[in-house]
């Protein structure tokens, strides 16, 4: 299972380079239907939290010498306006909303999952960001396919969040993986924290190898990791880095306290989620936090 991580010299032909280095055009062929997958996890679109739009148009160029079949898909998630979002981007493809497709479901333990038709009829270019993340440690190409399921209060899978990912690549498995670390994300995460310019991009066409070559990247033991941990158990813990990266950089890999371990259970059913959204239980929290400090 070939990796590659690459510094960037010139973007446009690094990604063409990567996309040759996975024989790209034995994995599209002509006319085939593709749906990319970037990490547009807010409608803010910024360095090291949402995919570079320089790496995504030029895979959509790259891809269009064998077929114009081309969508760039993203669901909703709370507090992303997609509106704002959607007028964002100038691609010269179709920019499709999965939470408006039809979908087939799926169980897991966190309860019944969605997943868009339009994903499992299509190949799909997974293009996640380099970035920590304050729920499971770390976000690159396995994590970044829960942004499919197309509801919108995705919270409520967060405590089982390892086997709804597993679920969701057990079904959905992307042929080509590029993951943008133009700029990563090395302390906090998802949407804001410490972001760091680390200039180089990763592409493999087995996501699971991709995440543990990243790992090892960073000096990241990929066990202290569920999902990537229990993927590598199921599909494998080998693979073959090929890089001329050197990390400059300290990533501070979040782990989830008590409390937050609580709230995603609390997060698992509807009424605790409406608990959480009241704007009383916000302001005890923070009186609670402070008290606590305190001493």
């Amino acid at each position: 299972m070939k990796v590659i991580a690459k510094s960037i010299v010139d973007l446009e032909e690094d990604i063409n380079d990567l996309l040759n280095e996975l024989n790209w055009k034995k994995v599209i062929r002509k006319g085939d239907k593709v749906v990319i997958k970037p990490n547009f996890c807010t409608h803010k679109l910024n360095k090291g939290v949402t995919t570079n739009l320089n790496v995504l148009k030029f895979a959509v160029e790259i891809l269009k010498e064998q077929t114009d079949n081309i969508y760039v898909g993203e669901s909703y998630s709370e507090g992303k306006d997609f509106n704002k979002l959607e007028s964002s981007l100038d691609l010269n493809c179709e920019f499709v909303n999965l939470s408006k497709e039809k979908s087939i479901r799926f169980k897991t333990r966190a309860g019944e999952i969605e997943i868009p038709n339009l994903i499992l009829e299509s190949k799909i270019i997974n293009l996640p960001v380099f970035k920590t993340h304050i729920l499971t440690g770390v976000t690159f190409g396995i994590k970044n396919l829960f942004g499919i399921i197309p509801e919108g209060e995705k919270m409520r899978y967060h405590y089982h969040i390892d086997d709804v990912l597993l679920k969701i690549l057990e079904n959905v498995w992307p042929v080509m993986n590029i993951l943008d670390a133009t700029c990563s994300m090395c302390e906090g995460g998802p949407t804001s924290g410490v972001i760091t310019n680390t200039n180089f991009l990763m592409a493999s066409r087995n996501v699971v190898a991709m995440d543990l070559a990243a790992c090892e990247i960073i000096g990241l033991d990929y066990n202290k990791i569920g999902h990537i941990s229990k993927a590598a158990s199921i599909y494998s813990n080998k693979y073959n880095l090929k890089s001329n990266v050197v990390i400059r950089s300290e990533f501070k890999v979040p782990k989830m306290s008590k409390i937050r371990r609580f709230e995603t259970r609390v997060q698992n059913n509807q009424v605790g989620r409406k608990i959480l959204k009241h704007p009383s239980t916000h302001k005890i929290a923070k009186h609670v936090r402070g008290f606590i400090r305190s001493f």
